[in-house]
């Protein structure tokens, strides 16, 4: 019996040269899953197939028990639905199941839309293997735990399913895909590929969906699992590897088991991985040697703000003070592991002394580096869902009302402008420097020519224009 799942492609809503692809590992778990339980699958998806439509109607055949789509908010919701009326409207008799972020925060809305049939929520592998195992036998869906799903008119939300041992997940089945289509250009490598090795964060940061999507709750993989997963991908021609995990430090025997496992099999690969301010800093110079050594090439840090006001209401567990990021910055240089430091803007609550400060350490640590690291500079795109999303609505954000608006998400809501407690023109600064960032303040991009480098200029004098960041004002201490 036979399963077909399709990735819609969408607009990358934080970088707008961002131009690589990442595996649809949403998809290759839940297929892992399914073809270790005798199931077959196959993978469709749309940012890398042009022709996905006469991809589907190809593999549409009698065994064919259902079709799922994975998608988040904005323009993948947005062509998802699209994807899903045109089965519907040739294949009405197929169900279609849908599953991620968005179908798991708002099932009804899918459900009584005629979008889906099933939802899928929250983690997929074992929920969408018992609705599998279901339809095809035929059995009673209200049995199927971690579904919601329509008959009739009616919505039926069944309980939550409890969370997967991910030690069990089968290996990727990355032979469904065409894997060099998803080969990324990093810092030190062409053909970089994603994985992740645990899910979730203790950690509650307001804007972060892990809260809502794993219920704070952290699980990992063993050491010896993460070896045999990086394994697999240079299998697959990658010479370098991504963990996209939310807090791939917070076990740190589990990094000393892994870097030895390295050293011990003799793994040749780069590593990128996440990393909190407060863990690097309590990390010792021969420490980041030793990941260094094991393959660690670059480290990603989301510093969102040095405001003091900010981090303890938003994100307590991540503040660090200027000096001690300076401090840091220096010693990830000295152990040549390249930082990328990621900063979010546009908070309520703050005030714009924080937002020149964020730029000052900004262009500091650009300086200290010779322009050597990575920097995101983000501006609020409130995420259903989280505690952040809630204050912003108590701030007069005016969330989207319907399955249209919600399409449109991120291109309506990926601007400062749409924060209503910004003044117009902090809003347009943010905007100018967050661009300033993508194009002049990345490695990739310091080949400029006489004309861009004059751009840079004009475009960091308008920042500085219009949030006088020429004008910085002694910072404040946190205290406690």
């Amino acid at each position: 019996m036979h399963v077909i799942l399709i990735f819609p492609k969408f607009y990358h809503p934080f970088n707008k040269l961002h131009k690589h692809v990442h595996l649809p590992l949403p998809l290759l778990q839940v297929s892992a899953s399914l073809l270790n339980n005798g199931f077959r699958v196959s993978i469709i998806d749309e940012r890398v197939e042009s022709n996905y439509l006469q991809k589907l109607e190809s593999l549409i055949d009698s065994q064919l028990i259902w079709i799922g789509i994975s998608a988040h908010l904005g323009s993948q919701l947005k062509n998802g639905i699209r994807i899903s009326r045109w089965i519907k409207a040739r294949y009405p008799k197929i169900p279609v199941v849908w599953g991620g972020i968005f179908a798991s925060l708002f099932p009804e809305m899918l459900l009584k839309g005629s979008i889906a049939d099933v939802i899928v929520r929250k983690e997929g592998e074992a929920t969408a293997l018992g609705l599998t195992m279901a339809l095809e036998s035929q059995s009673d869906l209200a049995d199927v735990t971690g579904i919601s799903f329509r008959s009739g008119l009616k919505v039926f939300n069944n309980k939550e399913r409890a969370f997967i041992d991910i030690n069990q997940v089968p290996p990727l089945p990355y032979d469904l895909l065409d894997v060099k289509k998803y080969f990324c250009g990093n810092i030190s490598s062409d053909k970089e590929l994603c994985m992740i090795t645990s899910r979730g964060c203790p950690h509650k940061c307001s804007f972060c969906y892990s809260q809502y999507y794993f219920n704070n709750i952290y699980r990992s993989m063993s050491a010896d699992n993460v070896i045999a997963g990086i394994n697999r991908l240079k299998y697959f021609g990658a010479d370098a590897v991504r963990i996209m995990d939310d807090n791939f430090f917070l076990d740190k025997q589990r990094v000393d088991d892994i870097c030895s496992k390295i050293e011990e099999k003799n793994i040749k690969i780069k590593i990128s991985t996440t990393v909190m301010l407060k863990d690097i800093d309590a990390m010792s110079p021969g420490y980041l040697r030793k990941l260094r050594e094991a393959g660690f090439v670059s480290l990603i840090m989301g510093i969102e703000s040095l405001s003091c006001t900010q981090a303890k209401r938003y994100f307590p567990y991540k503040h660090i003070d200027k000096g001690k990021l300076l401090s840091v910055n220096e010693e990830l240089i000295k152990a040549e592991i390249i930082p990328k430091y990621l900063f979010l803007s546009g908070m309520p609550g703050g005030n714009e002394q924080d937002i020149r400060e964020d730029i000052d350490i900004i262009r500091s640590l650009n300086s200290a580096n010779k322009g050597k690291n990575y920097f995101g500079f983000n501006i609020l795109i409130p995420v259903p869902g989280t505690d952040m999303y809630t204050e912003c609505k108590n701030h007069g954000f005016r969330a989207p009302q319907n399955l249209k608006e919600w399409g449109n998400y991120f291109s309506i809501y990926n601007n400062a402008r749409s924060l209503s407690w910004l003044r117009y023109r902090t809003a347009v600064g943010l905007e100018l420097f967050r661009t300033y960032c993508e194009r002049y303040l990345n490695p990739g991009n310091k080949h400029l020519s006489a004309a861009n480098r004059a751009l840079r200029k004009i475009l960091g004098t308008l920042v500085d224009l219009i949030l006088n960041t020429a004008e910085l004002a002694p910072s404040n201490s946190c205290g406690d």
